[in-house]
């Protein structure tokens, strides 16, 4: 956990150096120091004693919220190195920044783990038939192994749907099959359904009626090489993304219950059974893009909290809000994540002793 937390705020020491602020502070942790050490640059380099998170303290930045500050207690010479004396851009990015290398950092791991481990894959083996359909009218069955498809070799069930889609609109498809070692081949044409897509369009599309299934020896793992490992971290990355917001708002509109919302005992416990798994890197991954994802919502005390309110006072063209309205925002940002924590640890113990 560390390590992605030291990633985060590196991305935000990163953009903060190069927008020219002097960096004060770089902690792992909260509260008291345990230990440190100060660079050339007048930074000091530290773990605290509360391992759960971390901040870059910055010049004119009262504190780790990086909400407020004012350089009118600063020497002249002082006062250009400053975070509040920077453009809303400049202090934008630096927020964004943090998230943005989480982000960045989940690509990397998760590069690697697939060219290591490649993904799995279920193969051209048919699971189920769906009663009626035009597969269950030619006379397939679960078990039957697709192996072409117009002559095209199919290997896993994906290039299945694939291949319908290009040839099965106006024509029957030739297909090979095996069924206890034995080859057979046969016409099928799909029957043709309408499917609703975006923006209430409706597409018609082949249907074959031939399903997965969830038998552990019908998924093989496919290696990746590493340009393939890359583009699958970006889809990855995508789709745990967009799953995380979606059931937050799911949460937030009462479709699903607090309850399944985890904390540092849960991560404990996953990062625990993924190291055992070997799963090591996919566990840091999937922690990470969770902590860039999280860290950009709009609330007070979060990264996503400050880019709002910068981008509220472009709106205003104010280059500052009033400070008694900040330690009102970050006071109540602080009790919603300290309240959402106290939570969600209760949520981790109550279901270690279920």
């Amino acid at each position: 956990m560390s390590i992605i937390v030291f990633v985060h705020e590196y991305g935000h020491y990163i953009i903060a150096k190069l927008c020219n602020v002097k960096i004060e502070v770089f902690s792992i942790g909260f509260g008291p120091e345990l230990f440190g050490i100060n660079d050339k640059s007048g930074t000091r380099w530290k773990f605290s004693l509360i391992p759960l998170g971390g901040y870059v303290k910055m010049l004119g930045d009262d504190g780790p919220s990086s909400a407020t500050g004012s350089s009118s207690n600063l020497p002249e010479n002082e006062k250009s190195y400053a975070f509040c004396e920077k453009s809303l851009l400049q202090k934008s990015l630096i927020a964004f920044a943090g998230p943005f290398a989480n982000l960045i950092f989940s690509l990397v791991l998760l590069t690697a783990f697939f060219n290591i481990h490649g993904i799995l894959r279920h193969n051209s083996t048919i699971g189920d038939v769906i009663e009626n359909s035009a597969a269950a009218n030619a006379g397939l069955v679960a078990g039957d192994v697709i192996l072409e498809i117009n002559g095209h070799h199919i290997r896993w069930f994906e290039q299945i749907k694939e291949y319908m889609e290009k040839y099965a609109q106006d024509n029957e498809l030739l297909i090979k099959y095996s069924r206890n070692k034995d080859i057979h081949i046969i016409k099928i044409k799909p029957t043709l359904k309408e499917i609703e897509g975006a923006f209430n369009n409706t597409k018609v599309k082949p249907f074959l009626g031939v399903v997965i299934s969830n038998i552990p020896s019908n998924y093989e793992s496919q290696k990746l090489t590493l340009g393939n490992s890359f583009i699958q971290s970006i889809n990855y990355t995508y789709l745990l993304s967009k799953s995380i917001l979606q059931v937050l708002g799911q949460i937030l509109t009462g479709q699903r219950s607090l309850n399944e919302l985890g904390g540092p005992i849960r991560i404990a416990q996953y990062s625990g059974e993924s190291v055992k798994q070997n799963q090591v890197l996919l566990c840091m991954a999937m922690i990470s893009i969770n902590l860039g994802i999280i860290n950009l919502l709009p609330i007070p005390m979060l990264d996503g909290g400050h880019i709002f309110q910068y981008l509220i006072q472009a709106i205003l063209r104010r280059k500052e809000v009033n400070p008694k309205y900040q330690r009102y925002a970050a006071t109540i940002g602080l009790m919603l994540l300290l309240s959402l924590m106290i939570f969600v640890t209760f949520n981790d113990v109550r279901n270690i002793f279920k």
